[in-house]
């Protein structure tokens, strides 16, 4: 019935763990039957996949098999099995990725299929692809994507995201509240403005707190009750299989970032909606993903790149305007350097 996707990016043993906790927090409350309608595919991000079967044939003491390409359509785009003598091998993206059965039964009864990326495939891509492997493999009616680094309240409960798009034709996506360790929400929020997102993010690395600009996709929609929202974060959210390959899934011109407002244009374009659930609650270590996998400075980048793309893209601005906001990303990011250096300087001096 549901495909549990997670990407991960040199954290096997922190997304096994996760797994484990997502699977309980699923059968609480007397729906013991619901973890056998919950198939897991996680994608491995990292250039070599042998740390990770490693880890899972002898930490989590796994039974491994290469799963059999040849019992996939092969017919259905964009994966192809390739016919080598890897019976587990599968052309994606014109790269060779591959695919294994693991069957864990020491301290849990779990099947993962574990997905040999072979390179860091970003958010999207990688999404995509446990997506499309879902589809060709079991046909689920949801697709649930997380990250690895949420925790479930006692009152968790599952069903309750699934029924806003079983009782309303138009909604394709339901997202819980997102709360952090410290409580601050996460999710749902509002569209995001053009000055505030390529201009005023970027003066803000440089200004002192209390100075700051206004933010908007930092911006929570707070106080919404249950009901379409302009759009939900996407470190767990569930969506309808079929109205996301209709959509075309996740934009695969993005690496991190702005896929959640992507997708949301792409639904809106098709007729369809973003759904929040008040009454479902996760809680998000944010930010630990994005500094595992890109770094500050990096993350800044890919951030600015992928914002780029989505108001050119997506919301229609214009060539001077983006290049205005390149020739002002410059500027901030130089000074954003050098008040690093000068505060490292001034660290080391002390």
């Amino acid at each position: 019935m549901i495909s549990l996707i997670i990407v991960d990016y040199k954290s096997i043993p922190k997304t096994m763990n996760y797994i484990q906790d997502c699977l309980q927090a699923f059968t609480r409350n007397g729906k013991e039957a619901m973890d056998k309608k919950i198939h897991v595919i996680l994608v491995d991000n990292s250039p070599d996949e042998q740390s990770g079967l490693a880890y899972l044939q002898q930490e989590c003491h796994a039974q491994i098999e290469p799963m059999q390409i040849t019992a996939l359509d092969r017919a259905k785009n964009p994966l192809q099995a390739k016919d080598t003598h890897e019976v587990n091998t599968l052309q994606y993206e014109e790269k060779e990725r591959y695919v294994y059965q693991c069957h864990i039964h020491d301290t849990c009864d779990i099947e993962v299929i574990y997905v040999a990326a072979r390179e860091n495939l970003g958010y999207a891509k990688g999404n995509n692809l446990g997506a499309d492997i879902a589809r060709q493999l079991y046909q689920d009616c949801y697709y649930l994507f997380s990250n690895n680094d949420l925790q479930f309240p006692e009152t968790f409960d599952l069903e309750q995201l699934l029924k806003p798009m079983q009782e309303q034709e138009r909604v394709a996506v339901v997202g819980p509240k997102v709360v952090t360790k410290s409580g601050e929400q996460q999710s749902p929020r509002k569209m995001p403005r053009v000055g505030q997102e390529l201009f005023g993010y970027y003066w803000n690395l440089l200004l002192p707190k209390k100075w700051k600009l206004e933010h908007t996709a930092s911006g929570v929609d707070e106080g919404r009750a249950s009901g379409i929202c302009d759009w939900l974060t996407g470190s767990f959210w569930i969506m309808e299989a079929v109205k996301f390959h209709e959509v075309g899934g996740f934009d695969a011109h993005t690496f991190l970032f702005y896929e959640e407002l992507i997708l949301k244009e792409r639904l809106r374009k098709a007729g369809y909606s973003m759904y929040y659930c008040d009454v479902v609650t996760v809680i998000h270590a944010h930010g630990e993903t994005v500094k595992s996998t890109l770094g500050v400075l990096k993350g800044i980048e890919s951030s600015f790149q992928s914002s780029i793309y989505y108001f050119k893209e997506y919301r229609g601005v214009s060539k001077v305007v983006i290049l205005m906001a390149r020739c002002n990303y410059r500027v901030c990011m130089t000074l954003f350097r050098l008040k690093k250096a000068i505060m490292k300087g001034m660290a080391v001096a002390r």
